[in-house]
């Protein structure tokens, strides 16, 4: 529970997330039972592993649509069109976005997505 409260405070994604899980099960509660939403609290074993896998399954497609969101502001970023952004505009996220990227340089280079080939700032 404090993980849970302690994810809440610091916002982002956890909400959607949350949506997300609770989706999952609610679409295998109306999906293998007649009772209502409120009496199902408890599940078995077998339930339990049904709803993970249920999960597991649809993460990637919740994931994608993060992903997009995540490109779409990179793009915006990119003011020449070549696909790549300046390294101080990538770490500079305002405070209020739903993610900040914290992979190191020599990371991004070991990687091959910092691109210092150019004149002036190097680009991811």
């Amino acid at each position: 529970q404090l993980l849970k409260k302690g994810a809440a405070e610091v916002g982002g994604n956890w909400p959607m997330l949350v949506a997300f899980e609770r989706d999952s099960v609610l679409n295998y509660v109306s999906s293998k039972s007649e009772q209502s939403i409120a009496e199902a609290q408890r599940f078995t074993f077998q339930e339990s592993t049904t709803i993970m896998e249920g999960l597991a399954r649809g993460y990637g497609k919740w994931q994608h649509s993060e992903c997009q969101a995540m490109k779409k502001d990179l793009m915006k970023l990119d003011v020449d069109g070549t696909g790549r952004v300046p390294v101080s505009k990538f770490y500079s996220q305002p405070d209020a976005a739903d993610y900040h990227f914290t992979e190191s340089l020599e990371y991004l280079k070991q990687i091959g997505a910092l691109d210092e080939a150019g004149r002036g700032e190097a680009r991811v």
